[in-house]
């Protein structure tokens, strides 16, 4: 069987395809509408969490059922949980499968979702690419 996968943060790069796998997926982009892409300093991942009227910038791959076990493996049942979505592709929407932030096994407290800017004192929604650049920047 083969399932579509939404995807948005590590799993978004191909070295971590190449980990897991083996091999590496096509990405196709996609958009999850209502839902944003969060990442908190005290993780070292990204979040999906729901958000009225946001838009997540992410990809989907079409992967089979052994690749969907190791990737519920990789994420781990308490820091998310596996999902069913509906994403705009270029063909329309389609039913998708996704990871929700979670911890503890329950969905995310409001302290722990989106990046805080102390100069608005609000969360906002993570840039994923601004996110990457700044990354890279500190890397060695």
């Amino acid at each position: 069987m083969q399932y579509c996968l939404f995807i948005y943060g590590t799993l978004m790069d191909l070295e971590i395809h190449e980990i897991l796998f083996g091999k590496t997926f096509p990405i196709k982009p996609a958009v999850l509408e209502d839902y944003m892409i969060c990442h908190h300093d005290d993780f070292d991942y990204f979040f999906l969490r729901p958000a009225p009227g946001a838009k997540t910038q992410g990809g989907y791959v079409e992967i089979g059922e052994q690749e969907l076990r190791k990737i519920d493996l990789w994420e781990g049942r308490e820091e998310y949980e596996r999902t069913t979505i509906k994403i705009q592709t270029k063909h329309g929407v389609q039913f998708a499968q996704a990871y929700i932030g979670l911890m503890d096994g329950k969905p995310l407290p409001e302290k722990y979702i989106g990046k805080y800017s102390k100069r608005t004192r609000k969360m906002q929604q993570l840039d994923l690419m601004e996110w990457r650049k700044e990354q890279k920047k500190i890397q060695p």
